[in-house]
């Protein structure tokens, strides 16, 4: 019977992982002591190691494409990727960045502490997904980073530019025949401007500013200047509009009434006396 070589492995005592890690983390670790080594492993864990993977996390794994700029700000990989139902957009930097943080805040994009991942919602104004992941793609490569997208098609957008930019701000159809106009947040000078459009007002509720459709030709002016796009249902509405007005009489001059025509007043007959000679007898 032969021995396997190399010495007894004793029960109970775990084989201890070495790790590789840059000089730069070492001697962070040196100056912070075990104690508070200890406090931050802690706090990690729970966010870091003991993350589940998701399905999304394993879609983008499996057919990520990695773009990489001629001079990256860090050796991270910033990984951006659509949720599976097309609603939703994930990006992920596993370092602490702010030039990264403004980037996606930028974006519209809010921290999820649940999901440990920069989130945000689409709607149907927003286009595609794959296109709104290519524009985060192509704003994170030229601030610096490293980017993994979830599929060579999304690269290819990046690459060849073909990418559709967002819609940002929209005119939108009100039940009660109004348009609303809606901006993106930090639109200071929509802002300002929406304070001379006559007829309009703020609507807290709605988040943007009420006009009568009625007043189409300056929500079209206002549109063209400030780029602003119209759903179809809000373009029939100003349309609607327009051949309303198109239909009215047009009156030029105004004229006066005219006065009625008095009718002559009946004279009196006067009282003639008639000589005693003309009198027939």
């Amino acid at each position: 019977m032969m021995k396997k070589r190399g010495r007894p492995r004793k029960e109970g005592v775990r084989k201890r992982v070495q790790m590789i890690v840059s000089a730069d983390l070492a001697a962070f670790i040196d100056a912070i002591g075990p104690d508070e080594l200890g406090r931050l492993i802690g706090w990690a864990r729970p966010r870091y190691a003991l993350l589940p993977v998701t399905s999304d996390d394993a879609a983008v794994s499996e057919g990520a494409t990695v773009l990489r700029p001629a001079s990256p700000v860090t050796v991270e990989v910033a990984s951006v990727w659509p949720t599976q139902d097309g609603r939703g957009l994930r990006a992920r930097l596993r370092e602490k960045n702010e030039a990264f943080r403004a980037v996606v805040r930028a974006a519209g994009f809010e921290w999820n502490e649940r999901e440990f991942c920069w989130t945000r919602t689409l709607n149907v104004l927003e286009g595609p997904a794959q296109h709104r992941v290519a524009e985060l793609g192509a704003d994170l490569l030229r601030a610096g980073f490293i980017v993994s997208v979830s599929s060579a098609t999304i690269a290819d957008l990046i690459v060849t530019g073909r990418w559709i930019p967002a819609t940002k701000r929209w005119i939108l159809p009100l039940k009660s025949g109004d348009v609303l106009l809606r901006w993106e947040k930090g639109g200071d000078e929509v802002w300002e401007a929406t304070k001379h459009l006559r007829g309009a007002h703020w609507d807290t509720a709605l988040q943007g500013t009420v006009i009568s459709a009625a007043r189409y030709a300056d929500v079209r002016d206002f549109a063209e200047r400030f780029a602003f796009a119209a759903t179809p249902e809000a373009d029939a509405l100003l349309l609607a509009a327009a051949e309303a007005e198109r239909r009215q009489l047009l009156v030029l001059d105004v004229p006066e009434p005219l006065q009625p025509k008095r009718k002559p007043r009946a004279k009196k007959p006067r009282e003639v006396s008639v000589p005693d000679d003309l009198l027939a007898d």
